[in-house]
């Protein structure tokens, strides 16, 4: 159950910061419109037991009022400490580690101003290493190119008149393979976006 809420930690402050929409006019335009660029991305922290550190910046246009698309790119980096192998033995036995890097593409369709369905396919690359926690024995390792496929939806909600909002996202990795940076849970993303 420590894990489950430390994953639900995790993914809640990676989504802190997470992509921005802004328009600094509202007049019509041909051709390119800087305006209707995207930037943003993630940055999570967690430290303990279980370590994650995670950067996802991602860029992106919004094509017209249904349709935005870009690039994202991941660095993951976890360990995990095990302890004793009873209940009594409080002392740190093993220790994981798995870093990532990759990216992918990323669309959003808006059936309705407020609403969205995601799409993110990527690849990772993730090297994973396991030892003994006391003397550094290695137990196993190796990389590990590793597709997802992140599909769900989202709701934005702005606040305070402005270019501000905050939203929810709800993706699962349905692709679910193994050594998957996201897990074979969902991943709740809420968020406070500011708009310039």
């Amino acid at each position: 159950m420590k894990r489950v809420l430390l994953l639900i930690s995790l993914i809640a402050c990676m989504q802190a910061v997470h992509a921005q929409y802004y328009r600094t006019d509202t007049g019509s335009h041909t051709g390119f419109d800087k305006s209707k660029l995207i930037f943003g991305g993630g940055l999570g922290l967690a430290f303990g037991d279980f370590t994650n550190v995670a950067v996802q910046p991602l860029i992106g246009y919004h094509f017209n009022r249904f349709v935005a698309a870009g690039v994202a790119l991941n660095f993951l980096y976890s360990s995990d400490r095990y302890y004793g192998f009873d209940k009594n033995d409080n002392t740190v036995r093993l220790k994981d580690q798995y870093t990532a890097f990759g990216g992918g593409l990323w669309a959003r369709f808006y059936p309705i101003p407020q609403a969205f369905i995601h799409v993110q396919p990527e690849l990772n690359s993730v090297q994973y290493k396991s030892s003994i926690y006391d003397t550094g024995e290695q137990l196993g390792k190796g990389t590990y190119g590793v597709p997802s496929l992140l599909v769900g939806g989202g709701y934005s909600m702005g606040v305070g008149g402005g270019r501000s909002y905050i939203s929810l996202m709800v993706l699962f990795d349905v692709l679910n393979r193994d050594y998957s940076p996201y897990g074979n849970g969902p991943i709740i993303s809420p968020s406070i976006n500011f708009g310039f």
